[in-house]
Parts: structure tokens; C-alpha cells; sequence
């Protein structure tokens, strides 16, 4: 009988005699090696600096777009970041927690049919008491709550199908 050269698992010839205990061992080598694998996959994923929040897919022209942030515990981040993929409009207001509250960034610039896709960070420096600070692009805004307060992002303006909100963790 030959073996495989990774895993020395049985290759048999056509004049083998197939073994039960042969085949059990080779299965059993299979199971060992591909949780080994997974073992593997789940440790680096867990080590991974980027942890997917949150993704909002707009079907229907609304606004305000609104996204809740409640259940986010804001002390397990470095940074959150919202990555906005917007379709075709004129502008685009981002406030939180109601859209009476704080603007934290102005108006997003008018792309025509341009797709406009701003890159939104939140600084928590993994201390859910600090006060918000968002960047985004060359803008900069310091709210006057902290992020244990923050409940909802509310995009303001016309957001348009097709449009996407993908909130990430960086650790």
C-alpha cells in the first residue's frame, strides 16, 4: 500500500485488501487535520484588526437613512469606521442620535452621477466615556456626548438605491 506524502493518508492499490481499521484511521487523520484548519482560521480571524459591525443596503430612495449604533460596546474599539458608498445626490448630512441633534459632518459634496464614497472615523480610543470625535476627510468634529450616548447615525438627504453603509471595528 502507498501513502499520500502530506498526510500519510492510504493509497490502495488495486490488489489491496481494504482494512476497516485502515479506513477509520485515515478518516479519523482527515477530521484531526481539517479541525486543525479551522482551529487555525477561527485564531486569525480573531486576531484580525477589522470586525465587520454593521451593513445597511438602501432598496428605496429615504431619509433619513437611520442606523442604529445602541448595541455597539464602544469600549472593544480603537476606531469605528462607517464606509459610505453614496448614490447620486446633491448632499448628504450625517447627525446622531436624532436629526435635531449635532451635525457631525456637513454637507458630503454633490458627485452628479458620480458615486461618492467617504470613508467616516470615529475615534474611541477604546473608552466608551470619551467624548465623539469624527473624521472624515479633512473635516473634523468634537460632539459634546460621549459614545456611551451615541444610539443612531441618521444620513440625512436623499439617499438613493443602490446606496451602502458598512460599519467596521478596528481594534
Amino acid at each position: 500500500m502507498e501513502y499520500t506524502e502530506n498526510y500519510h493518508l492510504p493509497q490502495w492499490e488495486p490488489t489491496d485488501r481494504v482494512l476497516r481499521e485502515d479506513f477509520n484511521d485515515a478518516m479519523s487523520d482527515i477530521d484531526d487535520a481539517l479541525k486543525a484548519n479551522a482551529d487555525s482560521v477561527t485564531e486569525l480571524a480573531n486576531r484580525s484588526r477589522f470586525t465587520k459591525l454593521r451593513e445597511v443596503n438602501v432598496t428605496v430612495e429615504t431619509t433619513p437613512l437611520e442606523i442604529s449604533v445602541a448595541d455597539i460596546d464602544w469600549s472593544q474599539w480603537d476606531k469605528v469606521h462607517v464606509d459610505a458608498v453614496i448614490i447620486q445626490n446633491s448632499s448628504t448630512n450625517l447627525s446622531y442620535n436624532d436629526n435635531s441633534s449635532q451635525n457631525i459632518y456637513g454637507s458630503m459634496p454633490y458627485m452628479g452621477s458620480i458615486t461618492h464614497q467617504p470613508r467616516i472615523t470615529f475615534s474611541v480610543g477604546y473608552d466608551s466615556q470619551r467624548v465623539i470625535t469624527v473624521a472624515c476627510g479633512e473635516s473634523l468634529h468634537v460632539g459634546s456626548t460621549n459614545y456611551q450616548n451615541l444610539t443612531k447615525l441618521l444620513f440625512l438627504g436623499g439617499i438613493k438605491p443602490g446606496s451602502s453603509f458598512t460599519l467596521w471595528g478596528e481594534k
